[in-house]
């Protein structure tokens, strides 16, 4: 079983633009970011070529998919942190809106209150796809 790292540790490195296109142009033959192709490329040195993969090795290439899926994990949080800090917002829209109802004001009406409690309850029923998306990519992980 192989754990997600959190990547709290940073290298940064300076290099001139034509061997940064080189370094953008191979990440993204490989469809992975700058940061992933690096790990590919740490993890992957010493290994041997796997036939007919273009990868170095099955190890490589589970290392390959773990630094991919980490960076998809990391993307989720992302996301989850940003849904939540949304669903607080559209929380005390609504309750700012059933205020001013009650108090009779004629700016705001229930079929306000009803679309932004809507878009509440799809913002809920997108993060827990990115939940159950998140634990599908922690079994992924195990597997490998």
């Amino acid at each position: 079983m192989k754990n997600i790292k959190n990547k709290n540790s940073q290298l940064h490195v300076r290099m001139d633009q034509d061997t940064m296109d080189v370094l953008e142009k191979k990440a993204g033959d490989k469809g992975l970011t700058m940061s992933s192709y690096i790990r590919y490329l740490i993890h992957s040195a010493d290994k041997e070529p796997a036939a007919n993969t273009g990868l170095k090795s099955d190890n490589g290439a589970s290392q390959l998919l773990v630094g991919m899926i980490g960076d998809l994990v990391t993307l989720f949080r992302g996301l989850l942190a940003e849904f939540g800090k949304t669903g607080g917002n559209l929380n005390q829209a609504v309750r700012d809106m059933n205020t001013s109802l009650k108090a009779g004001s004629k700016s705001v009406s229930r079929k306000d209150v009803l679309a932004v409690e809507a878009c509440s309850t799809q913002m809920l029923e997108c993060a827990q796809g990115i939940w159950s998306g998140l634990r599908s990519l922690k079994q992924i992980i195990k597997e490998l």
